[in-house]
């Protein structure tokens, strides 16, 4: 089976080379480890997230109101949203990409 997906992924497509990572996270102990501790502490890796996106969105809430729905990145000059929902979304989206540039911070 091992030279049959290795063709295939070289030949058809490289998503079949996903059948050897998976039979590696399988033998390999520590990966193992790895995925039991997540699957069984699942709670408090879900509990983790939430506990993120709310941080995430509180701090747009800070920056919805201080600025405006102004909101600029290194990327782009300024993005101005009509809506608290857009502006958060935004704010994920382009956190994870660069740093936030406020374009009317306070000292400018």
């Amino acid at each position: 089976m091992y030279i049959v997906f290795s063709l295939g992924g070289f030949l058809i497509h490289p998503f079949l080379f996903y059948f050897h990572l998976s039979d590696v996270i399988v033998r390999v102990r520590l990966l193992h480890y790895v995925i039991r501790s997540v699957i069984t502490n699942g709670g408090q890796v879900i509990g983790t997230t939430l506990l993120g996106i709310m941080v995430v969105v509180g701090f747009g809430l800070v920056g919805w109101f201080a600025y405006g729905g102004s909101y600029g990145t290194a990327e782009l000059d300024a993005l101005h949203n009509d809506s608290l929902y857009n502006f958060i979304l935004d704010h994920i989206d382009y956190g994870l990409r660069s740093a936030p540039v406020f374009s009317n911070a306070p000292g400018e």
